[in-house]
């Protein structure tokens, strides 16, 4: 007897759909994967600064780096900034990502900071990191790098009220 055909369009559709329920799981794995690189990136920096190691701080920031000013070296002001300090204690949280296509994400988490001096001051401070990071390489040597700080100018101190007038005609 001969053998009764099997149905390939049954098993054609069948293998449809399980090649689209395995691309959309790609998918998803990858944003996943893309976020916990970011911040693995990010809790890299965060030990940078806590350790003042500037070699792994530099490491973190992308080749095609967007400076604040031609003249703005990171290295440079890092380590100015390490020397000044006897510690960091730096710890990120609120951490928002928003990809944007095109191997990029925006990113912003709050922060504290607490500055101790080599003469032991010691100063607090809060705020929110705006960062533009960029993938480099292909999985799975990809890796995220922080491209662009997007810090904010700080507000201008308020202006102090001027000091008292000396009576007209002179002091008494």
């Amino acid at each position: 007897m001969p053998a009764t055909p099997r149905n390939s369009r049954g098993n054609s559709t069948r293998a449809l759909r399980w090649l689209v329920l395995g691309l959309a799981a790609l998918a998803a794995a990858a944003c996943a994967d893309n976020r916990s690189m970011i911040d693995r990136t990010l809790d890299q920096r965060a030990v940078a600064l806590n350790n003042k190691d500037l070699k792994l701080y530099l490491t973190l920031l992308a080749p095609d780096y967007v400076k604040a000013s031609p003249t703005y070296d990171p290295g440079v002001e890092m380590q100015k900034l390490f020397d000044q300090l006897a510690s960091i204690h730096y710890q990120a949280f609120s951490r928002n990502v928003q990809f944007e296509g095109d191997g990029r994400a925006r990113i912003t988490q709050d922060y504290r900071m607490v500055l101790t001096t080599s003469l032991g001051g010691v100063k607090t401070i809060s705020g929110v990191d705006h960062f533009m990071m960029k993938a480099y390489g292909v999985w799975p040597f990809k890796k995220w790098l922080i491209h662009q700080g997007l810090d904010s100018r700080p507000e201008p101190p308020a202006a102090s009220p001027p000091a008292a007038a000396s009576p007209p005609g002179g002091t008494s």
